[in-house]
């Protein structure tokens, strides 16, 4: 069995977190939805707007208004960046999982939700966005792998409250 030093896990730990981060942020600039067909979604001059991933984080909690639960991925995101960032692997892969489905969610929205599905349609900055939840889920999921194939006294002290205690307590709830 390999065992990895914290010093590797910690590179590894900021690596994959800096990674969830640059795809994050490049999808923020990216044209991430397309809005058309109706008079009410044309922009000044009759153009047809594309939104920005930057655009939608700001005011897409609004979605959230009208049953879109696509926008609640972020805060998960962010918080499951954070974790993976300060190594914990498991969850931060618990907080990879909770995004994906929500983020995922705005393709079945319009199908079912809209009288029109062709109104709203995702963009390449879209499915950058799901990506780095991708990402976050893969990584946190390997972190944790590497995190339990080390030997006990290799582990930061952060995990050692769910060791055996001798009270016959496993630290589980």
């Amino acid at each position: 069995m390999h065992s990895f030093t914290p010093a590797a896990l910690a590179w590894y730990a900021r690596l994959t977190a800096g990674s969830v981060v640059l795809v994050y942020g490049v999808s923020l600039f990216m044209p991430s939805l397309f809005l058309q067909g109706r008079p009410e979604n044309l922009g000044a001059g009759g153009f047809q707007p594309t939104n920005y991933g930057i655009g939608l984080v700001l005011v897409g909690f609004l979605g959230c208004c009208v049953a879109n639960p696509a926008w609640l991925a972020n805060p998960f995101l962010w918080i499951g960046t954070i974790s993976q960032f300060l190594g914990e692997f498991r969850k931060a892969c618990i907080l990879g999982a909770l995004p994906l489905p929500g983020g995922l969610s705005l393709l079945v929205w319009r199908r079912f939700h809209q009288n029109n599905p062709e109104d709203y349609i995702p963009l390449m900055g879209y499915y950058v966005w799901v990506s780095s939840q991708a990402i976050l889920l893969v990584a946190g999921g390997v972190g944790a792998a590497l995190f339990r194939m080390q030997p006990p006294l290799l582990r930061p002290l952060q995990s050692q409250t769910l060791a055996p205690t001798t009270n016959g307590d496993h630290g589980q709830c």
